[in-house]
């Protein structure tokens, strides 16, 4: 029996983001949209979404302000 693979939330969470970051050519200083928002169009939860932006920064993906 083989299961397929799905992302664990963060790690789509994660995926989404750095597509979002390409598609629309954000800089550094530049904003995201509100994180209720991006929970709501992606279907995450908060956590996630928290989770992974956490782990961007902290690979310097993106700097928080």
């Amino acid at each position: 029996m083989t299961q397929d693979y799905r992302p664990r939330p963060r790690e789509l969470a994660r995926e989404l983001l750095n597509g979002y970051l390409v598609e629309h050519q954000l800089r550094s200083g530049d904003r995201l949209p509100s994180e209720r928002s991006l929970c709501e169009a992606w279907g995450l939860s908060r956590s996630a979404l928290r989770s992974a932006t956490a782990r961007m920064e902290k690979i310097r993906a993106f700097l928080s302000e």
